[in-house]
């Protein structure tokens, strides 16, 4: 059961990947990607941060040595230090699912909810997080895995309750296909938000941002 009493705010948790080889954008890193000279995956992590999210796992990948460099050299004036670790996908060429489960598995402190976060996703806001976490928690009783739709598409990131998390983690199978699975479980709120649509897979789609929402992302 998941009601939440009035007033308890719902203790959530974050797993960011950032394991991906950015090959459709020339094999260049999507969480080094800069928004108004500020990386994406630091942008990330203090929008999450200011949203309240308490436990942040970062999944790097094929990028490892410079995601971890640059977080390195963040922590000591960054409020999001005391929240962040790395954990390190040996096999990111398995693809985004596998890095899902190394995140998953390195939650440590107690939680109710995970959101799985991409890190190519660079209009996302913490209010924007405040809304996923806000949906989850007044999801219909009886599901247990929350994301928006917009536009008749789905969007990200998913929220799944401590329930879906270890019931993913016990299944011995990825995440997206626990979900498929189990649709019964899933809850897909409306919503008008084309951030929770917005990502970055190409060059196309930097120069789309620019003209549509004029926004500059810059190459690392």
């Amino acid at each position: 059961d998941h009601t939440m009493q009035s007033g308890h705010t719902p203790i959530a948790s974050a797993v960011l990947l950032t394991g991906g080889q950015g090959s459709r954008l020339g094999g260049c890193a999507k969480s080094l990607l800069r928004l108004e000279g500020k990386p994406l995956v630091l942008r990330q992590l203090e929008a999450l941060y200011e949203a309240g999210v308490q436990q942040i796992v970062v999944v790097t990948g094929f990028y490892h040595v410079e995601v971890e460099q640059l977080l390195s050299a963040s922590k000591g004036s960054a409020p999001w230090a005391e929240c962040v670790r790395t954990v390190r996908n040996p096999n990111p060429e398995h693809g985004q699912q596998s890095s899902v489960l190394q995140g998953l598995r390195a939650l440590t402190q107690p939680f109710d909810l995970t959101l799985i976060v991409l890190v190519d996703q660079p209009l996302m806001t913490a209010e924007d997080y405040r809304e996923c976490i806000d949906a989850h928690a007044a999801r219909p009783s009886g599901t247990l895995i929350a994301y928006p739709r917009v536009d008749g598409k789905r969007g990200n990131p998913v929220a799944l309750a401590r329930q879906a998390v270890d019931a993913v983690l016990a299944s011995g199978d990825t995440c997206r296909s626990y979900i498929e699975r189990n649709k019964v479980l899933v809850h897909q709120y409306p919503s008008q938000n084309a951030h929770f649509l917005t990502d970055i897979d190409t060059l196309s789609d930097i120069e789309n941002l620019r003209v549509l929402a004029g926004v500059n992302l810059q190459l690392p």
